[in-house]
């Protein structure tokens, strides 16, 4: 009967070294006695993961939470969470034609669901200067006033297209926060406070008297410190 051959035992072994560690590797598995070693190139290339939603849902989130913005605004914060300012602009336009968004005057963008920011009846005042029917004082309580807080960028967007001049807000600020209306958090961000109920000043009805009839005027009341 013939003898069975010797079984003999042996491992291929597998491993992964860096391009720096290689010539010691081979040189250690040399040293050993092996021979037949053999080894591949692996060239990894990174790449970015793919954003789903193309900036949509990053926008969304953002529109909510700023209803009248400068896209400025917009492409920084796109920007700081990995998106590209390209990509702001173009999140920018799908909304304005979805219908989310509505483009104003001075460069701004409002939320569609927000009343839309008319430019006020303007009278000629004193040496010809505009004359609002409401003061910017007026004018920014009525944007702010059933909001958690803003921003003071957000009021240059309102006064530009109401026609106002855009650097007359700070004045009015400064009065709200003497008065306790809002309360400043920092980085030109504000904070409305709901717990403040501010003191109404009503006008004086005006009587105007005339031949057959009276005329009685009376302004809305208005939150004055």
């Amino acid at each position: 009967m013939a003898k069975p051959p010797e079984a003999v035992d042996r491992y291929r072994i597998h491993a992964d070294t860096s391009l720096e560690q290689m010539g010691f590797v081979l040189a250690a598995l040399t040293r050993m006695g092996l021979d037949n070693i053999g080894y591949e190139l692996i060239t990894e290339v990174a790449t970015f993961k793919k954003k789903n939603g193309g900036g949509n849902e990053l926008g969304s989130k953002f529109i909510a939470d700023h209803p009248t913005f400068e896209i400025g605004e917009m492409v920084k914060h796109f920007v700081a969470n990995g998106f590209s300012n390209t990509t702001a602009y173009h999140a920018a336009k799908r909304f304005v034609e979805n219908k989310q968004l509505r483009k104003l005057d001075g460069g701004g963008y409002q939320r569609t669901d927000v009343k839309a920011i008319a430019a006020p009846e303007r009278k000629p005042g004193h040496g010809g200067a505009p004359r609002f029917e409401i003061t910017g004082y007026d004018a920014v309580w009525r944007h702010i006033k059933k909001r958690k807080g803003f921003k003071v960028s957000e009021l240059a967007v309102l006064f530009r297209a109401q026609g106002r001049k855009t650097n007359s807000g700070g004045p009015i600020i400064a009065k709200m926060a003497k008065q306790k209306l809002i309360k400043a958090l920092g980085g030109g961000e504000y904070l409305v406070v709901k717990k403040a109920v501010p003191k109404m000043k009503t006008a004086k009805k005006l009587v105007k008297r005339g031949n057959s009839h009276d005329t009685a005027i009376a302004n809305e009341g208005t939150p004055y410190g």
